[in-house]
């Protein structure tokens, strides 16, 4: 048929341009997002179906025979159809341009899908091979899965520390120790002293600024205790550490002021009952030389701690802080020094280092 054809009605065209929307927007749009070179083609082509459809309403004039029949007269009309429709685009009105692409996409239904898809791109960040989602679930998501996978960590250093410690008898070895002559209080291990409690502390190897508790309470209170961890700059233990040097105090004030600004306790920390113990002491246990003699310039490979809820079990301050040396001596002479440097030198192969 020669000439421009029947015009079709608006609403006819309408529910075209409609169909067509709602069947391939959503490959469309993925189509755009992964070529180029395919969406600057795709963007040229669909500008031209917007031409093509004003030609068909008869809002655009084309040369007589642009539609022939045939093949060669098709592939023919298609570019002389797509010249023509860059033509007019250009002499077109480009808010007119955009009106009518947004009036193309109210008429569709997927516009709340499309919305939503562009929130969910706009949310995510791909750098390399690894994809960032932005959005409450996915935090969610990663809180439990962090939670997970650190509480599995935590569970295999514990059973780690628990292993090195049966091998290398600590128990025993501190046990040993407070029996030595050194460590003795009155003529007496300072373990039988009514309330008395003692452990051992060494670095924990998730978190590098943390301190493990390595053995549970001798004597044992029947609270399980072992595989706490309390960070460097907390508390009596934690200063110990950063000093590097022996710390005794007979009656070391126990309000909760003084708790909170002296040894950095929080004001729940602070309320609890178990802190209320004003004699403590702590020994720095250093690794021995190379050649097995005591060294005091040896790294500290562990703390031995001891507290009591009675003034002065470990006597003043001065004879406390003699007493916490003569236990780092005890502890040497025991060899208890020499095996927390084995399991500091075994614990280390599978040190995470974290920063909390």
């Amino acid at each position: 048929m020669n000439g421009t054809p029947k015009a079709r009605g608006i609403p006819e065209v309408r529910e075209t341009f409609r169909m067509i929307m709602k069947r391939h927007a959503g490959d469309f749009g993925r189509f755009l997002t992964k070529n180029m070179f395919g969406a600057v083609s795709t963007f040229i082509a669909t500008l031209s179906i917007i031409v093509f459809g004003l030609v068909i309403v008869g809002w655009i004039d084309l040369p007589p025979g642009i539609l022939a029949k045939g093949l060669h007269e098709t592939v023919a009309g298609i570019g002389r159809i797509a010249h023509a429709s860059i033509g007019e685009l250009i002499r077109f009105t480009w808010p007119a341009v955009v009106l009518v692409i947004v009036a193309l996409v109210l008429l569709t239904r997927r516009l709340d899908g499309g919305a939503m898809w562009l929130a969910r791109r706009a949310q995510k960040v791909k750098v390399g091979e690894v994809e960032l989602e932005f959005t409450p679930e996915a935090a969610k998501r990663l809180a439990q899965t962090t939670e997970e996978a650190f509480d599995s960590f935590r569970e295999k250093a514990d059973r780690e520390f628990r292993r090195q410690v049966a091998a290398l008898d600590i128990r025993q070895s501190l046990e040993m120790m407070l029996r030595n002559a050194n460590a003795l209080k009155d003529g007496k291990p300072i373990s039988d002293i009514a309330s008395v409690r003692c452990t051992l502390y060494v670095e924990d190897i998730l978190f590098e600024d943390r301190l493990y508790q390595l053995t549970e309470y001798y004597p044992w209170d029947g609270k399980s205790s072992a595989g706490r961890t309390f960070s460097k700059r907390f508390g009596i233990v934690g200063r110990s550490w950063r000093t590097e040097t022996h710390l005794a105090e007979g009656d070391v004030r126990t309000d909760r002021e003084s708790l909170m600004c002296d040894w950095g306790m929080t004001r729940e920390e602070a309320s609890r009952l178990t802190r209320q113990r004003p004699s403590y002491l702590c020994s720095v246990l250093r690794a021995p030389a190379q050649d097995g003699t005591d060294s005091p310039d040896g790294l500290p490979v562990g703390l031995f701690f001891a507290d009591c809820d009675s003034i002065g079990a470990f006597g003043d301050a001065k004879s406390a802080t003699a007493l916490a040396a003569a236990i780092a001596k005890a502890a040497f002479e025991c060899g208890l020094r020499a095996r927390l440097k084995v399991l500091r030198e075994e614990l280390n192969k599978y040190s995470a280092a974290i920063k909390s």
